[in-house]
């Protein structure tokens, strides 16, 4: 073999292995687009859209609940399952498309608006999005309300949390989700 062929059969099993590595770590979302294979069945291989509702609906087995799961961990799932229909089924699952999380930033923030996060839906990525916080922001008095919940607003401690690095209130941001940044009251 030449050192061009090896250094190809190396490349690809380094691409292989780090791109097994990303879907095993990536958890889904909901809005993602995945990629069903089931050999041998290909009536059952297709795109599957991830509703709002962190479900898809799959042939054979009904609406399944795959938010949060590894694409990994859902091709197990449905391997599983799918024993019962079919005869050793071989299923792959990958992200064929990331959906993004619409989140509303309101108060006092650069550029208060609607931002869709995609990958990464974090308290910190949203304020990363709308170019920061201002002069004006109280970072000890930020509030996170979940949409469809009438539950009290979830009060976040940005100052606390930038000082000490403890990310516990770095909340992971769902569909319809506000933040609202109150002002310190100052002059300036």
């Amino acid at each position: 073999m030449n050192i061009k062929r090896i250094a190809l059969i190396v490349f690809s099993l380094l691409t292989f292995c780090l791109t097994a590595l990303a879907q095993e770590e990536y958890r889904i979302h909901t809005g993602d687009s995945l990629g069903i294979k089931v050999l041998r069945y290909g009536e059952l291989s297709a795109n599957y859209h991830v509703r709002t509702d962190g479900k898809i609906t799959f042939p054979l087995l009904g609406e399944l609940l795959v938010k949060d799961m590894t694409p990994l961990e859902l091709a197990d799932t449905l391997t599983i399952q799918l024993k019962e229909y079919l005869t050793d089924p071989e299923v792959y699952v990958s992200i064929a498309g990331e959906g993004t999380t619409r989140v509303y930033l309101l108060g006092e923030i650069t550029r208060p608006g609607l931002y869709e996060l995609k990958k990464s839906r974090t308290v910190l990525d949203a304020i990363s999005a709308a170019g920061s916080w201002t002069s004006k922001t109280a970072k000890k008095r930020i509030y996170l309300i979940r949409k469809g919940k009438d539950e009290e607003p979830i009060k976040i401690n940005l100052k606390k949390m930038l000082e000490t690095g403890n990310m516990e209130q770095n909340y992971e941001l769902n569909e319809g989700d506000v933040l609202y940044f109150k002002g310190n009251g100052k002059l300036f």
